[in-house]
């Protein structure tokens, strides 16, 4: 009988041991812990699809920002400071984007009729007004011309060699390359952070630069471009048609 009872307290002391080890016997108390886990698990699932979400949303912005065409910054005087920029429906010769270069293409568009004193009233009656073309307009509608002869030339045109064949396009090659030499942009461009960490190709586009505002010229043109501008001057002047295309 000793023996029996010493086993029976033997597997009493086993079962409060094991209860320990379990942690009681009140089975709640043994899934508090895990219970808590899977909560936190949960939460940080949670927490990681937003900061991921957040990244993405965040990257597509930065990409937005960075080929958005001509970013301006900031205006100082007739200064601009912006980049270029990047807009592909300007890097192509498919005819669907001709509406975005047709109108600098009529040469008269960059043609002004400027009296000898700058005014558009009071010129005398004798005096001629010799025309001219503001340099800026010259050089977009050669840009644009070079973009004509290359969509003739993919299909099929034969666009001579040189300005023997067409005085047109070899004028505009040498004056576009005598422009950008006169302006001597000095601007130091560097290659762009892509996303994975390294660096994109040398474009110009996303540098900042100090630019002359355009729309002083464009207000140029509206005043005095337009041939019903002739109208306005002194009604007996004479206009010099001799040299009105560029």
């Amino acid at each position: 009988m000793a023996e029996c009872s010493t086993y029976h307290n033997d597997l009493t002391d086993y079962s409060k041991d094991s209860d320990t080890l379990l942690g009681g016997r009140d089975h709640g108390e043994k899934e508090t812990a895990p219970t808590r886990w899977r909560s936190y698990r949960g939460l940080g699932t949670v927490l990681m699809f937003a900061l991921v979400s957040l990244l993405c949303i965040l990257l597509a912005v930065d990409i937005t920002l960075r080929f958005t065409t001509l970013t301006e910054k900031r205006k100082d005087g007739n200064r601009l400071h912006r980049s270029f920029g990047s807009n592909e429906s300007y890097m192509s010769l498919d005819h669907k984007y001709d509406y975005l270069w047709d109108h600098e293409f009529a040469a008269n568009n960059a043609v002004v009729y400027i009296p000898p004193d700058g005014k558009s009233q009071g010129v005398g009656g004798d005096e001629e007004i010799e025309p001219g073309a503001i340099t800026m307009f010259h050089q977009l509608h050669c840009l644009t011309s070079i973009r004509k002869i290359m969509q003739f030339a993919r299909e099929g045109g034969q666009i001579g060699l040189d300005n023997r064949d067409d005085h047109h396009w070899p004028h505009c090659l040498y004056y576009l390359r005598q422009a950008i030499l006169c302006n001597a942009d000095g601007t130091i461009e560097r290659a762009p952070p892509m996303v994975n960490g390294t660096r994109g190709m040398i474009n110009g586009a996303h540098d900042m630069r100090v630019c002359r505002d355009p729309s002083e010229l464009y207000e140029l043109r509206e005043k005095y471009g337009s041939r019903g501008k002739k109208e306005s001057l002194s009604g007996s002047s004479r206009i010099n048609n001799s040299s009105e295309t560029i």
